[in-house]
């Protein structure tokens, strides 16, 4: 099982998630606080969410999952005021070695301790 939790500091526009937040659990260390990269440690089922927070009001928000090269999954919300909310949450099938991570397409940015992402093998 992986989970990730933030650190309090801010996920930049254009960046990857990486060493901005911390793992609170990462049995097996599957979670490279360096790169931002999450290696599925064994094929399987995976229960993924995120939740992001934008920095500041009136501006799109527009967060990726990356599997391998291809965007995956996409989180995005232009409402025009207040802070911006995005989820993404999903059962996927995922094979041993690929690799996730999480970035911020968006001009805008993210508020990490109000952000997160965790990745769960199901059993």
């Amino acid at each position: 099982d992986y989970i990730a939790t933030t650190s309090g500091t801010k996920f930049l526009a254009g960046s990857d998630y990486t060493d901005r937040y911390s793992s609170n659990y990462n049995v097996g260390g599957a979670w490279d606080r360096s790169t931002g990269v999450f290696t599925v440690p064994v094929t399987g089922r995976y229960l993924v969410n995120v939740h992001i927070m934008s920095n500041q009001g009136g501006s799109v928000i527009d967060v990726r999952i990356y599997r391998g090269s291809q965007n995956f999954a996409r989180t995005y919300n232009n409402n025009g005021s207040g802070y911006q909310l995005g989820t993404i949450d999903g059962v996927w099938l995922l094979n041993a070695g690929e690799q996730i991570r999480l970035r911020n397409e968006s001009g805008q940015t993210i508020y990490v301790d109000d952000s997160w992402m965790s990745i769960n093998l199901l059993h």
